[in-house]
């Protein structure tokens, strides 16, 4: 019984080795899973860091072409409305020419309106002193004849030209 009591202990001890082999196997597993676990954990920390740095690089790159175009812009806004305000005082500088010009023509047309009035006045005072003439010396004609029954039609057209004048 004794050796038997002595076998079984030795079974037990021999049971615990190996338990305890594959705990420590089991532990050096889960070990190295977990050192795996860290490693990849860091890559991917230094992989995020990296895009990270990527990102911020090609943002900085972008808004520095940004700055720049839009300096660029500026500067060429500036120049366009430059342009634009030097066209408006020539169209402006134009248009006073042009008004002064119509300013010009309306008093050389208020002239000649002036002119042509005055002289065909002019005109109708000659005719009527012509036909005044003619009709005196048409009725002193008639008079020195002895006709006086028509000396009143002979002075006649003289009084519708005054009249019209």
């Amino acid at each position: 019984q004794q050796q038997e009591q002595q076998q079984r202990l030795q079974d037990l001890q021999s049971e615990l080795a190996s338990k305890t082999s594959e705990l420590e196997h089991a532990k050096q597993l889960q070990e190295q899973q977990h050192q795996h676990l860290k490693e990849q954990q860091q890559q991917e920390r230094q992989q995020q860091q990296q895009l990270i740095q990527d990102l911020q690089s090609q943002l900085q790159a972008k808004t520095t072409e940004v700055e720049q175009q839009l300096r660029a812009f500026e500067e060429e806004k500036k120049q366009l409305s430059q342009e634009v305000n030097r066209l408006v005082q020539v169209i402006q500088e134009e248009g006073s020419t042009v008004n002064t010009e119509q300013q010009e023509i309306t008093r050389f047309e208020e002239y000649l309106r002036v002119s042509q009035r005055e002289f065909n006045e002019a005109l109708a005072s000659s005719n009527l002193r012509e036909s005044e003439a003619a009709a005196s010396a048409m009725a002193t004609t008639t008079a020195a004849s002895g006709d006086d029954g028509n000396s009143s039609s002979a002075t006649s057209p003289a009084k519708k030209k005054k009249k019209k004048k």
